[in-house]
């Protein structure tokens, strides 16, 4: 074995970490103040499988016979181990030289994720720390993005909205209490954005009489009125008009949920269906269980406020769920605007 600075600090840092810091040890010191900073759970579970080596990285999926190729995708150079995806690929630079943490980071250039991580919870503040580890999430998604749509988000683009996530989710957890408001109506003729760092989620179900199935059109948008996701879906069978609409949020909520989204808002043009989420009723119905569902999802993207409103405030939405009947596939758009909307925002 020949020494090096390296292979000092690989030596040291095992003796120093192997009785307390393994991430199967949920009781060790290291983990436990990991589990405990204050960030959206997806993105602590996102953590805790870069810890275990168990994001789906190139090398991960042929080590689990998946794929056979293992050389990134991105920069068509590296092989793509999880520290290559998250932090070393060329491409992921560019985001990280964007942070004060590049001049910490590019110390450790070549060492696991893992050693890092390790690092930082011992020698930075824990805000720090905090913002480092939603920029390596996001930093994830963005590889993703590029995989399954060949689309990225420039650098300044990615940072503003992770760190404005990541405000918006440690203000909502200053209400110590999950309340909503009541059911009221807001007539308009437009659609009015959400506050100021925030995200709004509208929802539409179109129909035909006489088919068994629906179609759901779901957006979600930020103060500017710009358009952060988007679906249009088609639903296979006969529901009552309340379960359409019920079925028609939850799939608004996952789709905030996915990409770990925080979303303040909701709005629907359904008034029965709002009234009873925003209550404490609970329906032993067919429905009842799908009313659980939304009601915990609000939790999980942290709903404030759900409100009924009127038909020609929910265009967009009615539009998407309108362009499901004209095509044979579901579409989910992420950072970008569909174009059969575009006329209307």
């Amino acid at each position: 074995m020949v020494y090096s600075v390296k292979s000092g600090y690989q030596v040291a840092l095992n003796d120093k970490f192997n009785d307390r810091c393994s991430a199967s040890n949920p009781n060790s010191k290291w983990w436990l103040r990991l589990w405990n900073l204050n960030i959206p759970p997806k993105v602590r579970i996102f953590l805790w499988q870069v810890c275990n080596n168990d994001i789906p990285s190139l090398l991960n999926l042929q080590s689990r016979k998946i794929i056979s190729n293992t050389t990134c995708s991105r920069c068509k150079k590296g092989v793509e181990d999880s520290a290559h995806a998250l932090l070393w690929c060329p491409k992921a630079k560019k985001v990280w030289y964007k942070t004060t943490f590049w001049s910490i980071m590019e110390k450790f250039i070549g060492y696991h994720s893992l050693d890092l991580i390790r690092w930082l919870l011992d020698n930075v503040k824990k805000d720090d720390i905090e913002a480092w580890c939603m920029v390596l999430w996001s930093s994830w998604l963005n590889r993703n993005n590029f995989i399954h749509n060949n689309k990225v988000i420039a650098p300044d683009e990615l940072l503003n909205w992770v760190f404005s996530f990541l405000k918006e989710f440690q203000n909502s957890r200053i209400i110590s209490t999950y309340v909503v408001s009541s059911c009221y109506v807001i007539y308009s003729s437009s659609w009015s954005p959400p506050p100021l760092g925030s995200l709004k989620l509208n929802i539409d179900v179109a129909m035909k009489a006489n088919f068994s199935h629906i179609r759901i059109g779901e957006v979600i948008r930020n103060d500017k009125g710009e358009v952060v996701s988007a679906l249009s879906k088609h639903l296979d069978g006969s529901f009552s008009a309340d379960l359409r609409e019920y079925l028609a949020l939850r799939e608004g909520l996952l789709l905030a949920k996915r990409p770990g989204f925080s979303v303040r808002l909701v709005e629907a043009d359904a008034v029965n269906v709002v009234s009873v989420v925003n209550s404490n009723r609970f329906l032993s119905s067919i429905v009842g269980p799908v009313i659980s569902d939304v009601k915990a999802l609000f939790r999980d993207v942290g709903v404030i406020n759900s409100q009924a409103i009127p038909r020609n405030r929910n265009v967009v939405a009615h539009t998407l769920a309108s362009l499901a009947f004209s095509s044979y596939e579901d579409k989910t758009w992420l950072f970008e605007k569909p174009d059969c909307i575009a006329y209307l925002l």
